[in-house]
């Protein structure tokens, strides 16, 4: 008795629990936050990853400027004040975001991505009104929140986001007033059609192309207008006169065209060309379903599915017995009537550039999708379970009870519900695929990128110098360069605007002229898009009074980007120059640097120029680089600048011989180098393979290390540095205790297992502590990935010893990267011994300040086949498995020696070991060698797993004075830094030396 009650609560309970359960899933408001939020994470991801592009710069220029000007729409180009007519709106409420948020990437762009997100919200109610539908209007939010079209210009700090949201407020707006059946006059004066006024009224005022809507307005007045059988009093309606308002006020856009193309026009619309209807609508199109990140040939096959599902959601909106056609001819109408009128505009003016032009007619893409999958999904779900139940009726023919037929009718709900789920996936699939296709072009390919703006920013800020000179070429791109242009550069852009043509020569030789005398290097920076210089003029006169030393590339797909150097006269030395300090230093057989000029002291985190003077005796064919570094009296480097002598564009293969040639090499100081004594270093070595150029001195000696160049002092500098002028990575501002703020780092994105991360972490002493401070850097997966266990942990020391407050102290650090480590992504934490960061999150001890990419190894346990198997073990951590060996017979002097080495690692190492192979003679002497690190260091030891094996080739020449008799082969590995060999062991476990023997041969 009390067992059967217990079962029926318990039953009841979880009746009562699926209900509930059954609510809350079916609930469109829970499904409506998720979707925005789903939106909302892809808008704001990656959303300062890229540059702000040409046209973002006249938004940010905008927004900065004064209300005034932006409302008469100036631009101050080389202190000329030009027009940029695109309308203010979106620049007035973009000039209020910047106020509270800044002008970063991500402040200027956020705007767009909150305008986008409440088109989204914005378009439920539309769809609903429309279809009169939950599901549908779900759907087309969940569509548009995945629309990659919508995506791209959510990112944008351009009008076009901004625009489509009026114009979706608009839509709604006028099918709320329509609702209403207004059939005099007085209807005009309802609020809703006071929204429909003021939205319309704000879509203008955001960008003009918006006037293409004026069409689907009047044909939206028509469809859902009077609808009295009378035509006299359909004409008499007031939704008749309105939309014959709005044909004329169209007439009239078109008519003032060909006059106010000027008025019309916008930076971004320079080059516009007549596009014909065709080849418009497919651009159109596959943006809509696609985005702008995918190529039309690659996903041609997706557009005619997704043209065919829009086609089934139109004609499946008509209701042929009650002859209502209304809603299929609103969606065709939204679509194709705006792109009508561009084109139209367009025979009187170019008007079309790209699909961004037609953004506001896209909500009748997503929403006609959404009704084509939704019908098609209620149909094949109607036909499976119709079937179904006709089974379950027939089985139960003889017992259906009125609780039977109740609990049936629950489960073909829930079935149906779960049917229709799956198959709307399933036919929303090639929008999907196409989704994370474009999707994942945009977020992470660069060919699909803006113009990388923060590149040659970086490059410039990584190289600048004091009296550094920019001249950049296209004055129409001074907003980009004033937004990303490095502290202190000074620069000016040429060619001067608005002269006759022989003042604006003068006027352009005179800036270059007076840029050469006044600076050391000037900095030639070409952005071509599609003005500027066109016949190269000022490039002409950089070359006419200088000479280009190195010359950079950056991605570009708007426009061109080159940045080149320039130094005055060239730079071949002219007989009986004097040199500051002669010296006589030879590097290899032809090089010579018969003198510098060197900076005698320097502040810690600037950089100055060296002068060398070069000299070669003879042509060499070879690329050679030049390091310069900055020594304390340890021997501990304090700055490095490695770069080819002059220039890229100067390889000392070009070089004439007895010819002098200065070459004004970069030295660096880091920002944490304490005040001091300090040397300038230098070492040449070849470009490829980085082997040094043996260095013989005037006294006679010869060195194969950095020589000694000049002696350097590092001073303080007169007040605390600002931390947010560090050329750095990545900046940050966290307090550790009272002692030290952690102000940022530099760090390699990307490493392999087995290799080690190159870190330089900064500190803003803020009250010296008076003694040293301890700490480490841990690389572990981020704590999500509970799989992946692999860590490890760097200590260091910050030295405080003879620091005040406001220094900079750096630390130096490689993390190493476990050799068993999967390819993934990485958090690097940062721990100082008994200071807590001071975060938000203050009870974790350990701050994460960075995260690094770990790349995939190619590995294999499979025992290959072995010439000659052997079985010996090198320490407890590799084992050799043998060998093959490829050497004439019998054994000459001279003769080329092939060794391939099978390997297999039994654990992971934390050193990575060279391999030496030697032939030796019975009294231990070598006559042939290769020492190298496995797979030539592609491969360290460091990056082996348990259990991989993996082959390695050496080769060696014997040498020309071996003699008669048997040599052997032998084997080992052995610590770089001390030269302590790993113990060897036989295959039964017996210690066998510190090395592996094998093969005898012989030479006659």
């Amino acid at each position: 008795m009390y067992g059967s009650h217990f079962w029926r609560v318990v039953r009841a309970f979880f009746s009562c629990a699926r209900r509930s359960c059954a609510r809350w899933i079916c609930n469109p408001a829970l499904w409506l936050t998720l979707l925005l939020l789903l939106a909302w994470g892809l808008r704001l991801y990656h959303l300062d990853a890229m540059s702000l592009w040409w046209d973002e710069s006249l938004s940010w220029d905008r927004a900065v400027n004064a209300i005034p000007n932006i409302l008469a729409n100036t631009i101050q180009i080389q202190n000329v004040a030009t027009r940029d007519l695109h309308p203010p709106l979106y620049f007035l409420l973009l000039h209020f975001s910047v106020l509270v948020a800044g002008a970063t990437e991500f402040a200027l762009r956020f705007l767009s991505a909150f305008a986008n997100l409440l088109t989204l919200a914005m378009l439920y109610p539309l769809t609903r009104l429309l279809s009169n539908n939950k599901l549908v209007a779900l759907l087309t939010v969940f569509f548009a929140a995945l629309a990659p079209f919508y995506v791209w210009y959510a990112q944008e700090a351009r009008p076009y986001a901004l625009v489509l949201l009026w114009s979706v407020l608009a839509v709604y707006a006028l099918l709320r007033w329509l609702k209403t059946n207004p059939r005099t006059w007085r209807a005009v004066g309802s609020r809703w059609f006071g929204v429909f006024g003021l939205s319309v009224a704000a879509t203008l005022a955001t960008h003009y192309l918006s006037f293409v809507l004026l069409p689907f307005f009047a044909a939206t007045l028509v469809i859902f207008g009077d609808n009295a059988r009378l035509w006299r009093a359909r004409l008499a309606s007031p939704t008749t006169a309105l939309a014959g308002l709005m044909l004329l006020g169209l007439a009239a856009i078109l008519i003032t065209l060909p006059r106010g193309q000027q008025d019309l026009a916008s930076w971004d619309q320079v080059g516009a060309t007549f596009v014909p209807l065709f080849i418009m609508l497919r651009d159109v199109w596959n943006s809509f379903a696609i985005g702008v990140t995918g190529k039309l040939d690659e996903v041609a096959l997706l557009d005619l599915v997704l043209v065919a599902l829009w086609l089934v959601g139109v004609f499946s909106t008509i209701r042929v017995k009650s002859r209502d056609a209304r809603a299929a001819l609103f969606l065709a109408t939204y679509l194709f009537l705006p792109a009508l009128a561009l084109h139209l505009g367009s025979y009187l003016r170019p008007l079309y550039l790209n699909s961004r032009h037609l953004i506001t007619a896209s909500p009748a893409f997503y929403i006609g999708l959404a009704v084509g999958v939704d019908a098609l999904a209620r149909r094949l779900t109607l036909h499976s379970i119709q079937g179904r139940q006709f089974d379950v009726l027939r089985l139960n023919v003889k017992r259906q009870t009125s609780n039977v037929k109740r609990e049936m009718s629950n489960v073909m709900r829930e079935t149906s519900n779960v049917m229709y789920a799956l198959i709307v996936l399933f036919v929303a699939l090639p929008f999907l695929l196409g989704t994370i296709y474009s999707l994942s072009n945009l977020y992470f390919d660069a060919t699909y990128a803006k113009d990388d703006h923060k590149a040659w920013s970086q490059f410039l800020r990584e190289r600048l110098r004091a009296d550094d000179y920019l001249l950049l070429v296209a004055p129409q791109a001074e907003k980009i360069v004033e937004y990303y242009a490095p502290d202190g550069l000074q620069w000016e852009s040429l060619p001067h605007l608005g002269q006759t043509q022989d003042w604006q020569q003068f006027l352009d030789r005179e800036s270059v002229v007076q840029a050469y005398r006044k600076h050391g290097r000037v900095w030639f920076l070409e952005i071509h898009q599609p003005v500027g210089d066109p016949k190269y003029a000022i490039n002409n006169l950089m070359r006419k009074y200088g000479e280009s030393v190195d010359i950079v590339y950056f991605p570009a797909i708007a426009s061109r980007i080159i940045l080149q150097q320039f130094v005055y006269r060239g730079v071949k030395q002219k007989r009986g120059v004097v040199i500051p300090q002669p010296t006589q230093i030879m590097f290899g057989d032809h090089l010579q640097v018969r003198g510098y000029d060197a900076p005698r002291q320097m502040e810690p985190g600037t950089r100055a120029a060296v002068k060398l003077y070069w000299r070669l005796s003879q042509r060499m064919p070879n690329a050679i680089s030049v390091s310069l570094r900055v020594t304390d009296e340890n021997g501990k480097v304090w700055g490095q600048w490695d770069a080819p002598p002059i220039g890229n564009l100067y390889p000392v293969s070009k070089w004439r011989a007895q010819t002098l040639y200065l070459d004004q090499h970069d030295v660096v100081v880091d920002p944490g180098a304490p005040p001091g004594k300090y040397k300038i270093e230098m070492n040449v070595y070849y470009a490829a393979g980085h082997e040094p150029l043996t260095a013989r001195l005037a006294d006679g000696s010869e060195s194969a290390k950095s020589i000694p160049l000049a002696d350097l002092v590092v001073t303080r500098p007169p007040t605390p540095r600002d931390p947010r002028t560090l050329v750095i990575d990545q900046h940050a501002n966290v307090p550790f205790g009272s002692a030290v703020n952690f102000v940022g780092f530099d760090q390699e994105s990307r490493a392999s297992p087995g290799s080690a991360i190159p870190l330089s972490l900064y500190f803003q002493v803020v009250q010296n502590p008076g003694h040293d401070l301890t700490g480490k850097v841990e690389l572990a997966a981020p704590g999500w990935q509970f799989w992946n266990r692999a860590q490890s942990s760097t200590p260091f020391t910050l030295e405080l010893a003879n620091r005040q407050a406001g220094d900079i102290v750096q630390v130096n650090v490689g993390a190493p990267v476990p050799g068993d480590a999967a390819a993934g992504l990485y958090d690097l934490r940062l721990t100082l011994d008994g200071l807590g960061p001071q975060t938000t999150l203050s009870w974790d001890k350990a701050l994460t300040f960075g995260s690094a990419t770990v790349d995939a190894l190619t590995r294999s346990t499979d025992l290959p086949s072995i010439a000659h198997p052997l079985n010996a073990r090198l320490g407890d951590q590799i084992e050799f498995l043998g060998y093959e060996l490829n050497a004439p017979d019998p054994l000459r002097p001279g003769a080329q020696v092939k060794l391939k080495l099978y390997w297999r690692a039994l654990k992971t190492m934390d050193t990575s070991y060279k391999v030496f192979t030697h032939l030796i003679n019975s009294q231990n002497q070598i006559f042939g060698q290769q020492d190298k690190e496995p797979l030539d260091g592609a491969r360290p030891t460091t990056s082996w797993a348990p259990g991989e094996i993996f082959s390695d080739t050496y080769e060696f020449e014997v040498a020309p004075n071996a003699q008669p008799g048997t040599y052997q082969i032998e084997i080992g590995m052995y610590h770089p830094a001390d030269f302590t060999r790993l113990p060897t062991f036989d295959a039964n476990g017996n210690p066998s030396g510190d090395r592996i023997l094998f093969e005898e041969l012989r030479i006659p």
